[in-house]
């Protein structure tokens, strides 16, 4: 009974800030209006998929994630072996990692503009290379794999921080013992690391999803508001529709986007456990 009372303003909260919003944003997105007057179905959604710029915000944004989410579940994997396998660079982890997490997004896009801008450093260069017309690269398809380095750089230390810490959870007998019998470093990681590392997975893809909503900060420090196309998103999306003040395809793209989140958890929970599984095997 206490600890419910203790727990009584937090589910008030929820349930007046969260869960009443999310459940009216629910029945707008089947009616005509904000108001609630006619229920039509699915029509909202049908007419949304027939928006040029829904379209564009979906097919850059699943393009997005499939090139940016595989490389950051792999590349700090990569990262925090390589610092747990050199235990001089302990102390270098800690600052790098914490440091692209603090580093402002504003700040961040300073030191982008210094190399990617039109007077940037490597815009001559990379224009000559790519057979573009001298200008800033955030006009030109060059935007897209600049607007994921950003994302790896700003989040990839959360994923690299998670295997560091289950790496450094792995009994160093193991690797002693493997090396007198033969094994090298690769199969080191084969057979002990990777399999210690299944449960973090899960967690690495789970936080890779979140941090991918935050994205749109730099698309929008980048481009603006109607960037270049290869990185005009579904926050894009979103926030020129608030502007226009079209609230049922709003109501809409919310609907949607929650149903991603919840598939997003369910696979995240079933990789979990079937970590968990496999390492009790």
């Amino acid at each position: 009974m206490i600890g419910m009372l203790l727990l009584a303003p937090y589910l008030i909260g929820v349930a007046i800030l969260i869960l009443y919003p999310l459940s009216q944003t629910v029945i707008h997105s089947f009616t005509d209006t904000i108001d609630g007057e006619q229920f039509v179905g699915i029509q909202n959604f049908l007419s949304m998929k027939d928006s040029r710029a829904f379209q564009s915000a979906v097919s850059n944004s699943a393009i997005f994630y499939l090139i940016s989410l595989p490389l950051m579940v792999v590349l700090p994997l990569i990262g925090a072996v390589l610092y747990t396998q050199n235990r001089w660079l302990d102390g270098m982890f800690h600052h790098t990692v914490f440091l692209s997490i603090l580093l402002p997004t504003a700040a961040l896009m300073q030191f982008a503009d210094l190399l990617f801008s039109e007077i940037g450093m490597f815009t001559e260069s990379l224009c000559a290379l790519f057979d573009l017309p001298i200008g800033s690269l955030y006009d030109t398809p060059l935007a897209r794999p600049l607007l994921i380095l950003l994302f790896l750089f700003k989040y990839g230390g959360y994923n690299a921080l998670v295997y560091y810490a289950a790496i450094r959870q792995i009994p160093e007998e193991r690797y002693e013992s493997a090396k007198m019998d033969g094994a090298g470093k690769l199969a080191c990681f084969r057979y002990i690391t990777l399999p210690a590392l299944r449960p973090a997975f899960p967690t690495v893809l789970l936080l890779s999803v979140l941090n991918s909503y935050k994205v749109y900060r730099e698309a929008f420090q980048i481009g603006g508001t109607y960037p270049h196309d290869s990185i005009y998103l579904i926050q894009h999306y979103i926030h020129n529709n608030f502007l226009n003040m079209n609230y049922t395809r709003l109501c809409c793209i919310s609907v949607l986007l929650l149903c991603v989140g919840i598939g997003a958890a369910i696979i995240c929970g079933i990789l979990y456990r079937a970590g968990e599984r496999a390492n009790e095997a």
